[in-house]
């Protein structure tokens, strides 16, 4: 059962984010995070239901949602950002505020005003990063393609999510 679902957000528009050209239909599956834990945690029913959320945050001026004490959805203006909250992720939070920048997410240190990769991000909290390259299938590549123990627990979804003939969103 998901977190999140159609009727949480219900006055909101589900191709919100979707660009105008783009007549494709979404992914219909569930959006899902893969815990420290090794359970598989479905976020959102569908990803009509995420992109929901993205207008539901966008109109209501928040930057992070909080559906449980595992997860926190931060919003990025078109994607949105699912990190689990392990304590990596939550020192990297803390240092980091996370935007959608130059055609990819970055974070803006809190103090010392520099942009950095997603990657660059995780490397400064303690993260080890590896395995190459982390510049394209963000997702594929972060949640399904490392063992459970190189997983950063973080999932990027905009409308390009497991789209059948997209690339997979890029970080």
């Amino acid at each position: 059962m998901a977190i999140l679902n159609a009727a949480d957000f219900s006055s909101n528009n589900a191709t919100y984010v979707v660009p105008a050209s783009d007549s494709s239909t979404l992914y219909s599956g569930s959006v899902d995070i893969i815990l420290s834990t090794g359970v598989t945690t479905q976020v959102f029913d569908t990803l009509a239901t995420a992109i929901k959320c993205v207008h539901y945050m966008d109109s209501n001026n928040l930057y992070s949602l909080s559906p449980n004490e595992d997860i926190t959805i931060l919003n990025l203006r078109s994607k949105l950002l699912i990190l689990e909250n392990t304590y990596l992720n939550q020192k990297m939070m803390n240092s980091y505020v996370f935007t959608y920048h130059g055609a990819k997410v970055c974070g803006i240190h809190r103090s010392m005003s520099s942009i950095v990769s997603l990657e660059e991000a995780l490397q400064s909290t303690g993260f080890r990063v590896v395995g190459a390259p982390w510049s394209v299938e963000s997702n594929a590549k972060m949640e399904n393609n490392r063992t459970d123990t190189d997983r950063p627990r973080i999932v990027v979804v905009d409308y390009k999510y497991k789209h059948p003939t997209y690339a997979h969103t890029s970080l």
